[in-house]
């Protein structure tokens, strides 16, 4: 699904199999495959292959030098394709597991970001609410600003 814009949030559990929904409104865009790499935070980020394919552009045309070979390293060696099985359950590595601090049983958060869906372990999430509100206000006073308004 070219275009995929992923919005609002859904609260799952990691199974035994360290396995985690993709919500089922946008378990289409990962027909047949998608992409997990990590993200800032130890958020993982789920691409479809166009936002994965735009990703690895933005990697790959950085200015050749040690910080675009410590990002390719980071980008490249963490990422991993994933299928989703016919329940819309996506198989997390022990990588990815690390990276989150995420473990079988763990409660996440799997919250739309636009170009991808993010997984956070429940907690982080619920702490970082707070600093969403700030930078949604921060946002509504830029548009006032712009359209001229109070």
């Amino acid at each position: 699904m070219d275009g995929t814009r992923f919005t609002g949030q859904e609260r799952y559990q990691l199974d035994d199999r360290l396995r985690v929904p993709v919500p089922p409104r946008y378990r289409n865009a990962f027909k047949p495959n998608g992409w997990v790499v990590i993200g800032a935070d130890g958020v993982l980020e789920v691409h479809t292959v166009k936002s994965f394919d735009d990703a690895c552009a933005e990697v790959d045309g950085m200015p050749h030098g040690r910080l675009k070979d410590q990002l390719a390293n980071a980008f490249y060696g963490a990422a991993h394709e994933v299928t989703p099985d016919v329940q819309g359950r996506i198989t997390l590595t022990p990588n990815d597991l690390a990276h989150g601090k995420l473990e079988a049983r763990s409660k996440v958060v799997v919250a739309g970001a636009g170009k991808c869906l993010r997984i956070w372990r429940e907690d982080a999430w619920d702490s970082q609410t707070p600093f969403h509100h700030e930078a949604l206000e921060k946002v509504r006073e830029l548009a006032d600003q712009r359209s001229g308004g109070a």
